[in-house]
């Protein structure tokens, strides 16, 4: 259920308007990064045609226990991101507990977050 919850709220957090009279041009932009995580972090990035970036991150162990029908409840990683740009701002969005950020960094070009077993958001604004 957890993750149909953040597949329903990604949409909410990485939303942008297009209009019809835009331009449909748009070519992607490499990010460079490393990554210092655990082998069982996982990841996706995205780029928005605004040159936001997104990197979902999540922790991909056993989250529920079918035996005994109850959650399990891991601890969540530490994940060290560094970027070879400096970006305005980072803000760390977990869609399961809403659409406000969870915290917000300026002038960033590297970041700690701890990543939990569902969706964690990383949006990076140039």
């Amino acid at each position: 259920m957890m993750v149909a919850e953040s597949q329903h709220l990604l949409p909410s957090v990485t939303r942008y308007p297009f209009k019809d009279t835009e331009t449909t041009n748009f070519w992607p932009q490499y990010l460079a990064y490393n990554i210092s995580a655990p082998s069982t972090v996982r990841k996706t990035i995205l780029q928005k045609r605004n040159g936001r970036f997104y990197m979902v991150l999540w922790d991909d162990v056993v989250s529920y226990n079918r035996d005994t029908n109850t959650e399990i409840k891991n601890t969540p990683k530490t994940v060290n991101l560094s970027f070879q740009t400096t970006f305005r701002t980072a803000n760390i969005y977990r869609p399961l507990d809403g659409k406000t950020p969870q915290s917000v960094s300026s002038n960033i070009n590297r970041i700690t977050v701890m990543v939990p077993d569902y969706p964690l958001i990383v949006e990076l604004v140039p």
